[in-house]
């Protein structure tokens, strides 16, 4: 049986706290199956009947009163967009900014499948499509399933195995080159106190990488 429905007046019973660097879609995921919900799409067809498989800046009050976290936490989660004094769409990821939509991964998920096993929560830097290694493990991202082959889809019925069912903890890890640890690793301090790891390249191209916006290193 199901909690009860999301919503002004409505409360889900027991409370999720969302870690500092975490993406939305982890949090709908660990909300939804810590109240027995059978999937994470439901509180968003509750928030509100229409609209993308992301937490949206609408939803923050209303989630936020329904599972009783901090609005303020919630919002660094939250994707949003908005649009510039020229009207360009630009997006808000946490309290950074992406100037293009095909920066961010969208409906589709890249995990490690060992920060899963060891921390359970999917990490907000891994919504860039940029992102493609750990910085904690050095390894490669994953995205898609080894066992029905599918791409890994971003809001499931569980955060810690694929859609088809299948334990993403158990998928095999590919070691990450150098330069790909870096940049995950320049992505990563972007949400939390994390520093990069140290990189054998000329000390005036590390430190220009470092220097760079998130928008800025999205469009390397």
């Amino acid at each position: 049986m199901e909690s009860p429905s999301v919503g002004f007046g409505y409360f889900l019973p027991v409370e999720v706290e969302p870690y500092i660097d975490e993406s939305g879609r982890s949090l709908l995921m660990r909300i939804a199956e810590r109240n027995h919900l059978s999937h994470p799409k439901r509180i968003l067809e509750m928030l509100r009947p229409q609209g993308p498989p992301n937490l949206l800046e609408k939803d923050l009050l209303p989630l936020s009163e329904a599972c009783a976290c901090n609005p303020g936490l919630l919002g660094i989660l939250a994707i949003r967009m908005s649009r510039d004094s020229r009207g360009i769409r630009t997006f808000q990821l946490g309290n950074q900014r992406v100037s293009k939509d095909y920066f961010l991964t969208g409906k589709t998920a890249r995990i490690c499948p060992e920060c899963l096993g060891e921390f359970c929560y999917a990490r907000q830097a891994w919504d860039l499509t940029l992102s493609n290694a750990c910085p904690i493990h050095e390894v490669l991202l994953e995205d898609r399933c080894p066992a029905c082959l599918h791409v890994i889809a971003g809001l499931r019925p569980s955060l810690l195995h694929c859609q088809c069912g299948f334990p993403l903890t158990r998928v095999v890890t590919q070691e990450a080159s150098e330069f790909e640890v870096f940049i995950a690793g320049l992505l990563q301090r972007f949400f939390s106190d994390s520093r990069p790891a140290s990189i054998h390249l000329p000390l005036q191209i590390a430190d220009r990488l470092a220097d760079l916006s998130l928008d800025g290193l999205c469009k390397l």
